[in-house]
């Protein structure tokens, strides 16, 4: 779909008014397919739609015996918490992290020429 507008005789289209394209990486599909997945993940298989059920980790971990059950690793144990906003936080965390550090370092450099030039 190209959206067109009219300036006077001439006709621009949406495309032609940027100045570039974001990486494939960075469309919004790709974006929200990544939040989705990271949200299904933390939900139980029952209640992740029928495509996602086979992925993630498992439900139950498996047990052998008693003595399996006594050395069990906290890492195998699956924990559903259902929580969207550290979905969304697992999914934008380096942004997150490197538009802080870079605020912090705009900061400082603002403050320190700042206390140089006064």
């Amino acid at each position: 779909m190209v959206i067109t507008r009219s300036v006077g005789n001439d006709a621009l289209t949406h495309s032609s008014l940027d100045f570039w394209e974001l990486p494939a990486s960075r469309h919004t599909g790709v974006i929200t397919d990544a939040v989705e997945q990271n949200y299904y993940f933390r939900c139980p298989p029952e209640k992740r739609p029928f495509f996602m059920r086979g992925t993630g980790p498992p439900s139950v971990p498996p047990q052998d015996d008693e003595k399996h059950e006594a050395t069990e690793d906290p890492v195998t144990t699956a924990t559903y918490d259902e929580s969207l906003l550290k979905a969304i936080l697992q999914t934008f965390k380096r942004r997150i992290w490197a538009s802080g550090l870079l605020l912090l370092a705009s900061g400082a450099t603002h403050f320190f020429l700042i206390t140089i030039v006064y």
